[in-house]
């Protein structure tokens, strides 16, 4: 795995420190030296925030275990059967996980309100198939 890149968007009716904690959820490995938090404002004026990380080799492994060891057994499973559709041509594993879930501690998958996880696998030659087989093997165990 060469890395890991997470981004949450923190709405401005959220509490960030709690989005924070969620963010924290899914890497607990996470240096807060290296998130990169930047204020944005919104096609109709509103401010919110972003939150983005980036982990190298180790800590995305670190990572990869962390959420496949703590993610909702119907997630496992989900996954496993349907891990290309997350994956694109380029090698990275798209995942995105419940804000909310998060914050009290779960990780669920989710499409909206989510923090989004985003895996840069690994393959050699660096094509798709290649990156669908190392998906396969990293959900399968």
């Amino acid at each position: 795995m060469h890395g890991v890149f997470i981004r949450a968007f923190v709405r401005s009716t959220e509490d960030p420190e709690k989005v924070l904690q969620a963010v924290k959820t899914v890497n607990p490995f996470l240096d807060e030296k290296k998130l990169v938090v930047r204020e944005h404002r919104g096609v109709y004026g509103n401010t919110f925030l972003s939150f983005t990380y980036e982990g190298k080799r180790k800590e995305a492994l670190k990572v990869w275990e962390h959420i496949w060891k703590n993610l909702d057994e119907e997630d496992r499973e989900f996954l496993k059967r349907h891990v290309e559709e997350f994956l694109d041509e380029w090698g990275n594993l798209h995942l995105r996980f419940k804000k909310q879930e998060a914050y009290e501690g779960r990780l669920t998958l989710g499409t909206s309100g989510v923090i989004k996880v985003v895996f840069k696998l690994e393959a050699y030659p660096a094509k798709p198939e290649k990156f669908r087989e190392v998906a396969r093997k990293l959900v399968e165990g």
